[in-house]
């Protein structure tokens, strides 16, 4: 659902938003690398972007000694282990989206919204439920999804 909601957000600030991208073929017994999301030109002009999702009980019992923020930390640094070679060599990047099952955001997913807020703000979008968008509104479960109208014109 994250990943639905964050691709269809994209695709109305951006173009080439692609769901579950292949990163890297497998090859020699290796299998293939896809990522939840990709969006061309986020962070610069053409350059894919790729995401993966991570929806994290942080009160599940394998974490109950640990803070959100190390459970989330920890939960983006296996991502980013997995991902971030694979990424550059296909000439992009890689950012996880992590949330917490309550609907706390990891930080770079928070910087991710920011960017599509700014880019819907940009092209003058006004969103659906008639308040601004933001991190709150962008995510599923306990929190209400706000999706921007689909533009008609984009230059």
């Amino acid at each position: 659902m994250v990943r639905d909601v964050c691709a269809k957000m994209a695709d109305l600030a951006y173009r080439g938003v692609g769901v579950e991208p292949i990163i890297r073929e497998g090859r020699d017994g290796d299998s293939t690398l896809v990522a939840d999301l990709c969006v061309r030109g986020l962070w610069e002009r053409e350059r894919a972007a790729f995401f993966d999702n991570r929806n994290i009980n942080a009160d599940g019992p394998s974490y109950f000694s640990l803070s959100w923020t190390a459970v989330a930390e920890r939960a983006a640094r296996e991502k980013h282990t997995k991902y971030d070679g694979a990424a550059e060599d296909a000439r992009g990047s890689f950012s996880p989206i992590i949330r917490s099952c309550e609907g706390v955001l990891h930080p770079e997913f928070q910087v991710f919204l920011r960017l599509l807020t700014k880019a819907h703000r940009e092209v003058g979008q006004s969103t659906v439920c008639g308040g601004r968008l933001d991190e709150g509104e962008a995510t599923d479960g306990s929190n209400k999804i706000c999706i921007p109208p689909r533009r008609t014109l984009r230059c």
